[in-house]
């Protein structure tokens, strides 16, 4: 709030108060000093206006701006205008007038902060044409998504991840909240992410699109307003909406996801000029904010538990994002002990003992993160039944990617980051719960956390879809579907799956998952063929055997992309690449 407040009245204020210093100048010095500050504030409210249109493609916003600029000019020149009169006058009579200025000033500066703060600088609402609607309690149920960023399935004890190799010794393994849920509720077990890294991932979890429909095809590129998202839907159903986030690139305005939620709370109170570029370079000066880049699952569940027992007693649907078991990793129960990934070259040079003992230390302090997020989810649940919501709430726990730890088909260079398609990073877990309406169940079926937008509307039970959909609640996107059959005990058609690589990262691919078959096509024109079913590791590549069935998922791969629109991905600043690298994502 503190920079976009000093943004609003920086260039009024400065103009004003060079014109009251020039109250003790002499005559001469009035003009100059006038047209100092006049510059000073036209400056800085161009310099905003550009910003505005140029990275957040904004037009509105920059025509705000330059209304602002027009006003509080006015208000500058009767302000000078006033000063002028105001030579030659006695002290006492200037005194007087003095006063009536700065108050009629302060007054102004008010106004014009408040009326800034309110069309520029708060909450992003719904988008174009989704206003909130109303709804009735009688029926509705609340829905509560939690995305676990960098959890890869196999580390879940629900998804098979021994109990005893949990991170406190207690037996209880690296997630008893989550596999409780898992237990009473829906378990799928071939989820897989349209691709391995977070913006994309979310964007399309929040669309039900794939990246290079929705255009977020990598971290720090904003969703654009003509995407119509899950919350927007549950906004113009009359749901109360909220997010609470935990890394920067995901804050509301960087991201573009806070559209359709009434509140959003991430790493920078949703403030749009925590991304100007010029806060940004000054605050370099200031360490302690540079370096909040992310929010600890502790803080991010204790916002979100408040929101929740703020009922006003609309349903609601609240997104919950924890980052923690990313790298770097922290050893929880042994303060001081964390695992950061070295550069690519050190790793390259690193003896084979050596990478033994990195992967053994962040493969505890990657357990430990786990388990310190399944703390933060029972946090949630204990919100929910304090709030008397625990039976009325649909309860959604998956992820945007997994994690490489120490796979021996890998390069070590790979290690401890998501950058490939192979299933420890494109396989995830998703667990619905909600007593009385999902039954307990294994479902093997392959899915996409695609689906699950389309699957919590019908749950829902909303009827009317604002924006693109088609067959009432199902989204405009060829492979989100409904998982509603599936979670009945049915079976519903299964459709190959795109998965594209970290594009972040060294390590280029597409695959394409369909059955017990996966496909990796790479930049160079090599291919790897796998049977997930005989060879769950992918450690056999088949390609130069069965080439018939290389050529037909070679087809599917083809006929799927052929239907995304070209996206043109903007280039970073130097600001967002420092940000990237410093949580991992460049080298």
């Amino acid at each position: 709030m503190i920079p976009a407040l000093w943004y609003a009245v920086a260039g009024c204020g400065l103009g004003i108060i060079l014109s009251l210093i020039a109250l003790v100048l002499r005559r001469r010095h009035v003009a100059s000093a006038a047209l100092a500050s006049g510059t000073a504030f036209l400056l800085i409210g161009y310099w905003g206006s550009v910003y505005e249109s140029r990275f957040f493609d904004s037009v509105g916003h920059a025509l705000g701006h330059l209304a602002m600029i027009a006003t509080a000019a006015a208000l500058f020149i009767l302000v000078w205008r006033v000063v002028k009169s105001m030579v030659g006058l006695s002290p006492i009579r200037r005194r007087s007038v003095s006063r009536r200025v700065v108050s009629i000033t302060l007054l102004c500066l008010a106004v014009l902060g408040a009326v800034g703060w309110g069309v520029l600088f708060g909450s992003m609402g719904a988008g174009p044409g989704v206003p909130p609607g109303e709804s009735s309690r009688d029926g509705a149920r609340n829905v509560l998504l939690i995305t676990i960023d960098t959890l890869r399935a196999d580390r879940l004890g629900c998804y098979g991840y021994p109990p005893d190799r949990g991170p406190r010794l207690d037996g209880l393994g690296t997630s008893p909240v989550i596999d409780g849920l898992a237990l009473a509720g829906a378990r799928f077990n071939a989820a897989v992410v349209p691709m391995v890294t977070t913006d994309p991932s979310h964007a399309s979890i929040m669309t039900s699109l794939y990246p290079f429909e929705h255009g977020v095809v990598r971290n720090a590129v904003q969703l654009g307003s003509d995407a119509t998202t899950l919350a927007e839907v549950f906004l113009a159903a009359g749901y109360r909406t909220g997010a609470a986030v935990s890394v920067r690139h995901l804050d509301g305005y960087m991201s573009g996801l806070s559209q359709g939620f009434t509140d959003y709370f991430d790493t920078d109170d949703n403030d749009r000029f925590g991304y100007h570029a010029g806060w940004r370079r000054a605050a370099k000066a200031f360490p302690g904010r540079v370096m909040k880049r992310q929010r600890e699952a502790g803080e991010t569940s204790e916002r979100a538990a408040n929101w929740i027992l703020a009922d006003d007693g609309r349903p609601f649907f609240l997104w919950v994002h924890f980052y923690d078991p990313h790298h770097p990793y922290v050893l929880h129960e042994e303060p001081g002990v964390a695992f950061r990934k070295i550069r690519d070259e050190e790793m390259a040079e690193l003896p084979d003992a050596r990478l033994g003992e990195l992967a053994e230390l962040a493969s505890r302090a990657y357990n430990s993160e786990i388990r310190h997020v399944d703390t933060s989810v029972g946090r949630l649940l204990d919100a929910l039944d304090e709030a008397g919501e625990m039976e009325e709430t649909i309860v959604v726990v998956t992820s945007d990617h997994g994690e490489h730890i120490s796979e021996e088909r890998l390069r070590p260079t790979l290690w401890f980051g998501h950058y490939d398609v192979y299933e420890e990073v494109c396989r995830v877990p998703l667990v619905i719960w909600r007593p009385g309406l999902v039954d307990a169940r294994v479902v093997p079926d392959q899915v996409s956390t695609m689906d699950i937008a389309p699957t919590l509307i019908e749950l829902s039970g909303i009827s009317e879809v604002p924006g693109p959909v088609i067959d009432g609640a199902r989204f405009d996107g060829v492979f989100g579907r409904s998982l509603t059959a599936l979670l009945d005990g049915g079976a519903k058609d299964e459709v190959p799956l795109i998965i594209d690589a970290n594009p972040h990262g060294t390590a280029e691919g597409r695959a394409v998952r369909v059955g017990r078959w996966k496909l990796i096509r790479r930049p160079t024109g090599d291919e790897e063929l796998y049977d997930l079913v005989s060879d769950p590791l992918e450690l056999r590549n088949s390609a130069a055997t069965d080439t018939v069935l290389v050529r037909l998922l070679r087809l599917e791969i083809d006929r799927i992309v052929a239907s995304w629109a070209d996206i043109e991905t903007p280039e970073l600043d130097e600001e967002t690449r420092e940000m990237l690298r410093a949580l991992g994502y460049i080298n």
